[in-house]
C-alpha cells in the first residue's frame, strides 16, 4: 500500500484517476469535508473533539467519524468503489490519532 498522500492524489497506475479525480476535484472533496464537518459538529459524542487539536481520539469515535464518512459518500451519491478507497484512505490515519492503536 502506498502512502497516503501518494493514494489520494493517484491510484499508482498512470492510466488510472486517484481518488482526488474520481472525487471530482477538490470542489467536491470540500463539499464533502463540509458536510462531513456538519455532522460531526451535530453529534454529542463527537462534538466536542472538534475543538481540541492535538487531543487522541478513542477506537469508537474513530469509528463514528469513519461511519459518519460513509453516510455522507452514500448521501453524495459517490461511486461505491471511490467510497471504499476513501474509507480505505481514511482507516490508514488511525494509527496515527486514536489513543492506543494496538487495542
Amino acid at each position: 500500500m502506498g502512502s497516503i498522500e501518494s493514494d489520494l492524489w493517484s491510484a499508482g497506475r498512470a492510466d488510472a484517476p486517484g481518488l482526488l479525480a474520481r472525487l471530482g476535484g477538490v470542489a467536491e472533496i470540500a463539499r464533502i469535508v463540509t458536510q462531513l464537518h456538519e455532522r460531526l459538529a451535530a453529534d454529542p459524542e463527537l462534538a466536542p473533539c472538534l475543538h481540541v487539536i492535538g487531543r487522541p481520539v478513542t477506537h469508537r469515535q474513530f469509528s463514528l467519524v469513519a461511519a459518519h464518512l460513509v453516510d455522507v459518500l452514500e448521501e453524495l451519491q459517490v461511486d461505491p468503489d471511490t467510497a471504499d478507497g476513501v474509507v480505505s484512505w481514511f482507516a490508514q490515519g488511525r494509527v496515527a490519532v486514536v489513543d492506543d492503536p494496538s487495542l
